[in-house]
C-alpha cells in the first residue's frame, strides 16, 4: 500500500502518519533499543548514552538535545516545520519513557537490534514521508542534503547515526554495541528506502 492511500495528503493525514510514526520511534527506543544499550544514532540513542551518567529519561534527555537543533531549523524552514517536528519530538520522547514501565522485549541483543532497526525505519519513513522529522539526526541529515543534494537522504542518516553508533561502542566500553548498533542503522537506512 502507498502512503497516500493510507493517510490522504490533506495537513491532518500527514499529522496523523507523524504522529503514527513518531510513537513507533519511541516504542522502537523504549522496548528495543535503551533496554539493550543499542545506541543506533539520533537523538533518542545519544540520549541512551548520556542516561548512563544522568538518571533522567531517555524521552526527556532527548528533549532536551533537540532543542539547538529545532532552532537551527526553524531558522532554515520556519515556523510551519517547527510544528509537525515538535509534535514528532515529544511524541516519541513520551512514548520512550512510558516504555520504562513495562519490560524489554526481548534481551537478546541481535533480536532487539532487527526488530528496533526495522521499527526505527517504519517510523522514520512515515514522519519523512509526511514532510517532518523527529529531530535530532534527521535535522542535522535534512541540512546536509540542503548542502548535497546528490545524496540521498537514508545515506546521509546513515553517515551521521553510523558516527554515533560508534561513539557507543567507547561510551559503552564494548565494540560489540557497536557492531548492533550499526546492524540496526543499517536496516533502518533500508527499511526507509523502501
Amino acid at each position: 500500500m502507498r502512503f497516500e492511500e493510507i493517510f490522504g495528503k490533506s495537513p491532518s493525514g500527514k499529522l496523523l502518519a507523524v504522529s503514527v510514526g513518531a510513537v513507533f520511534y519511541g516504542l522502537s527506543v523504549g522496548l528495543f533499543f535503551a533496554p539493550n544499550d543499542i545506541s543506533p544514532g539520533g537523538a533518542s540513542c545519544v540520549a541512551v548514552m548520556v542516561n548512563t551518567i544522568l538518571p533522567i529519561g531517555e524521552g526527556s534527555l532527548t528533549m532536551l538535545i533537540n532543542l539547538p537543533l529545532l532552532i537551527i531549523a526553524i531558522l532554515k524552514w520556519g515556523w510551519k516545520f517547527l510544528f509537525s517536528t515538535v509534535l514528532a519530538i515529544i511524541l516519541s520522547g513520551v512514548s520512550a519513557d512510558f516504555c520504562a514501565f513495562f519490560p524489554a522485549v526481548t534481551d537478546n541483543r541481535m533480536l532487539a537490534a532487527l526488530a528496533g532497526g526495522g521499527l526505527m525505519g517504519v517510523s522514520c519513513g512515515l514522519v519523512l514521508r509526511a514532510g517532518s522529522t523527529t529531530g535530532g539526526t534527521d535535522i542535522v541529515s535534512r541540512l546536509l542534503r540542503a548542502k548535497y543534494p546528490h545524496l540521498k537522504l537514508s545515506t546521509l542518516l546513515l553517515i551521521v547515526d553510523g558516527i554515533i553508533a560508534l561513539t557507543s561502542g567507547i561510551v559503552f566500553k564494548s565494540p560489540e554495541n557497536a557492531l548492533y548498533s550499526l546492524l540496526a542503522i543499517f536496516l533502518s537506512s533500508k527499511v526507509l528506502d523502501r
